[in-house]
């Protein structure tokens, strides 16, 4: 069991890493979002599948190192969270109080890269509709202006398109 215990941290702390590799990542990318500059966001986006890549892998082992600690432990491995490991602990403290350290930290960091993406979709929406804008306030600089009626003097119906008919 210390071994398996051993392992979990382990991958944690790996987790901690690569979840610290897309908070930095998740900066970068408001910086350019900021600043415009579409070759660096460009180049944050495909750092960033890389980490979501190995994120992805540590998760799955930590979900094997999970099915084996409930193994071991003889109960559902559905039914086992960190949380619930941590209080299994109670007889080997300097086990608990490190994954309970890194649990927390995880937990934070995570937290912050919520936070950071918030912000750059919020970034991100505000790009998209002054592009509308400004696209509709072209597209009207080039219509004609027209009398306003037909050679008969019916009212002329002025047909405005939008580039964008909805928000995505």
């Amino acid at each position: 069991m210390a071994g398996l215990m051993h392992d979990l941290i382990e991958v944690l702390e790996d987790q901690k890493e690569c979840y610290e590799g897309l908070l930095t990542l998740a900066k970068y990318k408001t910086d350019s979002i900021v600043n415009r500059e579409m070759e660096i966001l460009e180049d944050v986006l495909k750092r960033e599948q890389e980490f979501i890549g190995r994120s992805a892998r540590l998760e799955k082992n930590r979900e094997e190192i999970l099915r084996d600690i409930a193994n071991v432990l003889n109960i559902d491995f559905t039914s086992l969270t960190i949380s619930n490991l941590i209080k299994r602990l109670d007889k080997t403290p300097e086990e608990q109080a490190k994954l309970t350290q890194v649990r927390e930290e995880l937990l934070d960091i995570i937290e912050e890269i919520k936070r950071q993406n918030e912000i750059n979709e919020g970034l991100l929406n505000q790009s998209m509709e002054f592009i509308d804008f400004t696209l509709n306030a072209i597209q009207s600089m080039n219509t004609q202006p027209s009398s306003g009626y037909k050679d008969k003097g019916d009212d002329v119906e002025q047909q405005n398109i939008s580039f964008f008919d909805a928000k995505q």
